[in-house]
């Protein structure tokens, strides 16, 4: 979305305290560079968001971070 809108992610969002937006964006640019393979192609699943079991792919645990600390 920010190639898309020439945005920042944390702007996307409305981060509006400049250490959290950096810290936003910093995560953002990460998770872009673990998915994206040696050919410049976005794949997602190359990113683990917890251990093997079925319940732990989901972002759930990111998002109570979020909206316990944001």
């Amino acid at each position: 979305m920010g190639k898309h809108y020439k945005k920042r992610p944390s702007e996307i969002i409305n981060i509006e305290d400049e250490y959290t937006a950096y810290c936003f964006d910093e995560v953002a640019f990460f998770l872009l560079n673990e998915a994206t393979d040696d050919k410049g192609i976005l794949k997602w699943n190359r990113i683990k968001w917890g251990n093997d079991k079925k319940e732990s792919k989901t972002n759930h645990n990111l998002i109570k971070f979020m909206q316990k600390h944001c």
